[in-house]
């Protein structure tokens, strides 16, 4: 292995990002925690092993920034780059992973365990609205942030819905069979997965693995695993475990909307307060691509909006979404201007309503609240 591939601290990536520290090594990746010379905001890079890529895994990594995914509950990369190797860039979130948690405290409380399952069962309604199952939801590739909200990490070897698995391999325990046996991939592939988490969190790793070694030999046989030991413990959960480890898949939740219904019912009865889905508005570009935005502010540019119009500037206009109703839009300076309604919308805020056009360059976008 080349020195240069640690990039130790102080040293400069593509010119732009200078290395802190080493955060993180995975099978295929090293993750670094570095600062962005130009926008001085913290990024993580994760930086392949030239020795474990393949030409599949090169497309992955080459197709995750473009991937039509946003969501508060994953952490996608919005940049490679290669300078003798692959590199993702992504945002840093401050926090500790679900496996560290979990390795200094066994388990969680059932409350923190419910909200955990919840925050993961919005990340996969994110990832099926982009047609992709992460298919390596697990403890390692969970991040608590400082705020509490668990992410998903590491999505580089998603997989694309109504397929069978072209990359992934899937971890054990919590990959379900259809990905084991590369069958067919379903939106209901990932919520076996979050089940399986779910009980690891409740009971820990210890009980999980006896209780594994009955689910193992009666998936194997296509009989539906017993949950007896969860109703003891958690009878209201029982039920919720079971739908979501099937071994038929077409048995389980049938999207992972209905998963959250269940864990945020079960949620609300313990701590009397509801874990609300995140509200986005939509912009439908005439591509027919659509752009789910989330609460708060964001910049958008050609990356995001039509990768083949590469005249339009990288920070071409900004949004603002209270997460209700307001939503308003400004010009970030850019060339070509920002259009709304064939009106020219200047660096002030300017209010958007359902059904409203926004037009850069040759690019045209409809509001739908």
């Amino acid at each position: 292995m080349r020195a240069d591939f640690y990039a130790v601290r102080g040293s400069i990536l593509n010119r732009r990002y200078i290395v802190h520290d080493i955060v993180g090594t995975g099978a295929t990746a090293i993750v670094l925690a570095c600062q962005d010379t130009k926008t001085k905001d913290k990024k993580a890079v994760k930086r392949f092993f030239k020795e474990k890529l393949t030409k599949p895994l090169e497309r992955r990594i080459c197709s995750e920034p473009r991937l039509n995914l946003r969501s508060n509950y994953v952490v996608k990369a919005n940049q490679y780059f290669y300078d003798g190797y692959f590199n993702l860039v992504m945002p840093y979130v401050e926090g500790q992973t679900l496996r560290d948690i979990l390795d200094a405290h066994g388990s969680l409380d059932k409350t923190h365990a419910l909200y955990t399952a919840l925050c993961l069962a919005q990340a996969v309604c994110a990832l099926y609205a982009a047609q992709i199952a992460s298919t390596d939801i697990k403890p390692e590739n969970i991040i608590i942030s400082n705020d509490g909200i668990a992410k998903l990490i590491d999505i580089t070897c998603y997989e694309e819905i109504n397929n069978p698995p072209l990359l992934s391999q899937g971890t054990e325990p919590y990959a379900s069979r259809e990905l084991l046996e590369r069958r067919c991939l379903t939106s209901y592939t990932d919520i076996y997965s979050i089940a399986v988490v779910l009980c690891e969190m409740l009971f820990g790793m210890e009980n999980l693995e006896k209780m594994l070694v009955v689910w193992d030999v009666s998936i194997k046989t296509k009989i539906m695993p017993s949950v007896r030991h969860i109703e003891k413990e958690y009878p209201d959960l029982a039920p919720i475990i079971e739908k979501s480890i099937t071994p038929y898949p077409n048995d389980r939740y049938k999207n992972a909307n209905e998963l959250f219904n269940d864990l945020l019912s079960a949620y609300t009865l313990i701590t009397g307060q509801a874990c609300q889905k995140e509200k986005r508005f939509v912009l439908v570009c005439r591509n027919g691509k659509e752009l789910s935005i989330k609460k708060g502010t964001i910049v958008l540019g050609r990356n995001d909006v039509d990768s083949v119009n590469f005249h339009i500037s990288e920070k071409h206009f900004e949004i603002e979404f209270d997460g209700d109703s307001l939503v308003r839009i400004r010009d970030k300076g850019s060339t070509n201007g920002t259009v709304v309604n064939g009106k020219r919308v200047n660096k002030r805020w300017k209010r958007l309503y359902d059904t409203d056009i926004i037009q850069i360059a040759n690019v045209q976008m409809k509001v739908r609240l």
